[in-house]
């Protein structure tokens, strides 16, 4: 399957000839299997910790990213860039340069690195 064309503007998401208006401006795309993952970037000190979703290439949402939550934060610990690693698993980052493994499948994460833990 070829990957199909995609850009953004602003809030507006463009899947080859589908349009998808999101909630919040678009920081980053990233084409991952046969998905559109989309890293929103909500305003000033918004606590949204979910700002990761997952669209199929018709426009379809798949899933919403689950929320990091810890103990150690009292402040958003909101998604701020997506990657693929070196052996293809597709990683979330954190403002606090932690990263989350993500199940491609669910949007469930798990741990991948956190520069704090010794």
């Amino acid at each position: 399957m070829t990957d199909p064309d995609v850009t953004f503007d602003g809030q507006t998401l463009y899947i080859d000839d589908s349009v998808v208006e999101m909630s919040d401006p678009i920081k980053e795309t990233l084409v991952y299997d046969d998905l559109v993952i989309v890293c929103l970037e909500p305003p000033g000190q918004t606590d949204i910790r979910d700002n990761v979703v997952a669209y199929d290439f018709e426009g379809q949402q798949v899933w919403r990213i689950d929320p990091v939550t810890t103990e150690d934060y009292s402040t958003s610990l909101i998604y701020v860039g997506l990657s693929e690693s070196d052996d293809g698993k597709l990683i979330a980052h954190n403002w606090n340069e932690a990263s989350y493994e993500v199940d491609p499948e669910t949007g469930a994460v798990e741990l991948h690195w956190d520069p704090w833990s010794k």
